[in-house]
């Protein structure tokens, strides 16, 4: 996706990490009842995945990054 950006347009202006875990199939039962297999897949897409976007796309906004 990043690679894409930097081909067509050169630079990025913002970014903003809005990914969150919604599937139905995990949320619809108790907290308790979670496997080790959903928490990671959570982890995947909340953690990884903002982290990922983060990275690379402060590196095509200049190395900038606003809190």
């Amino acid at each position: 996706m990043f690679e894409l950006i930097r081909r067509d347009y050169g630079v990025l202006h913002g970014i903003v990490n809005n990914a969150g875990h919604g599937s139905a199939t995990i949320w619809n039962r108790g907290f308790h009842e979670l496997t080790w297999n959903d928490f990671e897949e959570i982890i995947n897409v909340d953690l990884k995945g903002t982290f990922l976007c983060s990275k690379f796309g402060v590196e095509l906004m200049g190395g900038m990054a606003v809190p």
